[in-house]
């Protein structure tokens, strides 16, 4: 029988960007630490934390108020925080595409430039 295609990450936590839209959906810096530390490996815990970062810089970049994002960014795991500010700096400039739900990954946008 052949491995599964995630093998060695539990179930809850498969697939990975599942997995790294739990983390971002959690409310505080210590559940998003607490779930980071249920995952398994090295390996796993960094594509999955990957993951969860740019996710993290899109609901900053998509909160609506200054505040908002200062909240968002103070519950940011400590060890994430400037890969996910550099996220935020990277995005903001699409803005209106992510609050408006039009963004992909890697679609360029009308008009052709970056």
């Amino acid at each position: 029988m052949s491995e599964p295609i995630y093998a060695g990450l539990p179930a809850d936590l498969s697939p990975p960007y599942a997995a790294a839209e739990r983390i971002v959906n959690l409310g505080t810096r210590a559940e998003r630490d607490l779930l980071m530390a249920s995952i398994p490996t090295d390996g796993w815990r960094a594509m999955i934390g990957q993951f969860a970062r740019v996710g993290l810089a899109t609901q900053v970049v998509i909160a609506l108020s200054l505040e908002d994002r200062q909240r968002l960014l103070a519950e940011v795991p400590e060890a994430w925080r400037a890969d996910v500010e550099s996220h935020v700096r990277r995005l903001w400039p699409r803005r209106n595409e992510l609050r408006s739900g039009d963004w992909r990954p890697g679609r360029r946008p009308e008009g052709g430039a970056w």
